[in-house]
């Protein structure tokens, strides 16, 4: 299997960065990696026999700075946060003529400082589960934009289903009770069906199958990419109703479909925005 990715995603896509619930090991983590940078910086600025006022101005507003931008969740913060790695100390020194920056230990101070702000903007895993327990959505997109309806009716997401058309428009996400179904492709060909039943468990993808059919490649969009999958690993647009149709109702795969699961699942399926 082979994919390829096709378009980028639009303006309005772009202006957030995704940020992925964060668990308890992950924060510990990114604590770790935050303390080891703050630490070098003061460290270094000890040793270097800096004043006090140097060490505070330096590790202070490096770290406040970069968490700030971190904690905005904007593209371009990230890429301000890039650049003032080079261009802070001149323009701090330019706006606080009194003030000394040294460049190593601001560079230690805005990596720890992003670790810091990353941590706290992400949300936290059982939150997210929490709330995705209760709730049920579908998402479609086209062209690139995204739209959302909650709570939507099985007609509504049926509708989503059978408008695929393997262009503008080769994704539809249902979300219910914490599951995840996805349906890719066009209504008038080979689609792609995928569930997990916890959307943080990137192991636990399973795939709707035709056994009867061969193992010759089909091409199927997903998204913004350009698959080529067995024909025995897609579904026609009938199995991909059913699958929705019960999805929708119990949160679940269909047992009357005949589903794929394991590993080998995330070799087909290619990053959906999950």
């Amino acid at each position: 299997m082979k994919w390829r990715r096709t378009t980028s995603l639009t303006k309005t896509n772009r202006s957030k960065v995704g940020y992925r619930p964060i668990s308890a090991s992950q924060v510990l983590w990114n604590g770790i990696l935050a303390t080891v940078s703050l630490g070098t910086a003061l460290t270094t600025m000890v040793l270097g026999t800096s004043e006090t006022e140097t060490i505070v101005v330096t590790i202070a507003v490096g770290a406040a700075v970069a968490s700030l931008l971190a904690i905005s969740a904007s593209r371009w913060g990230a890429v301000a946060a890039a650049a003032l790695l080079f261009a802070g100390p001149p323009l701090i020194a330019y706006f606080m003529p009194g003030a000394t920056i040294v460049w190593g230990p601001w560079f230690f101070s805005m990596l720890g400082g992003w670790f810091i702000g990353s941590t706290i903007r992400a949300p936290n895993a059982k939150t997210v589960r929490a709330r995705e327990m209760t709730t049920s959505r579908v998402q479609w997109f086209i062209g690139g934009k995204a739209f959302v309806e909650e709570e939507p009716t099985v007609d509504q997401a049926i509708n989503k289903i059978k408008a695929l058309n393997g262009e503008a428009r080769t994704h539809v996400v249902l979300r219910h009770a914490g599951s995840r179904l996805d349906i890719c492709g066009s209504a008038g060909g080979a689609m792609a069906v995928f569930h997990s039943p916890d959307t943080l468990d990137d192991e636990a993808w399973s795939m709707a199958t035709s056994p009867e059919s061969t193992s010759d490649e089909v091409k199927v969009v997903m998204r913004d990419a350009v698959c080529f999958v067995e024909k025995r690993r897609t579904v026609c647009v009938e199995d991909a109703v059913k699958a929705a149709q019960y999805f929708l109702a119990a949160g679940k795969k269909n047992p009357a479909l005949t589903w794929w699961t394991g590993s080998g699942v995330l070799s087909v399926k290619p990053p959906l925005g999950e």
